[in-house]
């Protein structure tokens, strides 16, 4: 399962500003070497041009996978699982998925256009006497919505929250750094988090599954926006 995601109200960056500012170099480092002594400013600044949008293509990642599913938008591989009938370690530990589980790394995020394979579903079959009833449950596999609240870098500790989605609302209580982990719906896309109550409540609209992995330019980005979100009355 993934790691816990931070949700800040105005904290420092720290590892995606690192990662950002890691990206401009690279951008800056590319025009530097790439620009000839001696052209003219015109000529230079059309060089500049077309190497940015060069250095912004390669760094686009590319979909991975061969599978037959096509990855959209807000899929994960617990959400694929859920539709399929799997289980989500099923089809993240497949020999056909390897590429893409090597690539991505973490199965809650996804790239869309990614392929990944779902194999088909294996019947299981249990001894039992004929005219005899017989009760099988089917194990449940809810996602898991995992996130650290700060403020400023301080955790919103011990603070009562709203979690809503789909038609389901459910309450809990950060606990002493900040954390909450409150299962869901492998299959929900939205949801809406509020923390803490009255005028010190802060309100979050969360997609989920919608974040890209951080290789990308658009991972770093999404990122570098929840850290920017507003709080709410």
């Amino acid at each position: 399962m993934p790691n816990f995601t931070d949700i800040s109200l105005g904290a420092g960056l720290g590892r995606l500003q690192r990662r950002a500012a890691e990206l401009r170099a690279e951008q800056e480092a590319r025009k530097l070497t790439s620009t000839p002594a001696g052209t003219s400013d015109k000529s230079q600044t059309a060089a500049e041009s077309a190497n940015v949008a060069q250095t912004n293509e390669e760094l686009q990642i590319a979909p991975v996978g061969d599978g037959e599913h096509v990855v959209q938008l807000g899929d994960c591989i617990s959400s694929i699982a859920k539709a399929s009938g799997h289980f989500w370690e099923t089809i993240w530990n497949h020999a056909g998925n390897a590429e893409l589980n090597a690539a991505r790394r973490d199965p809650h995020v996804l790239f869309p256009g990614d392929r990944v394979t779902v194999p088909p579903l294996t019947p299981k079959y249990e001894p039992g006497q004929t005219e005899t009833r017989h009760r099988f449950r089917r194990r449940g596999e809810p996602g898991v919505l995992r996130l650290v609240v700060k403020d400023a870098d301080e955790p919103l500790a011990n603070r009562p929250y709203v979690l809503k989605f789909d038609d389901h609302e459910v309450t809990g209580v950060t606990d002493s750094l900040g954390q909450i982990d409150q299962p869901l719906r492998p299959d929900a896309r939205r949801a809406t988090l509020i923390v803490g109550e009255g005028e010190e409540a802060n309100e979050f609209e969360l997609n989920l599954g919608h974040i890209h992995p951080i290789e990308s330019i658009s991972g770093v980005q999404a990122r570098l926006t929840i850290w920017d979100t507003t709080s709410a009355a």
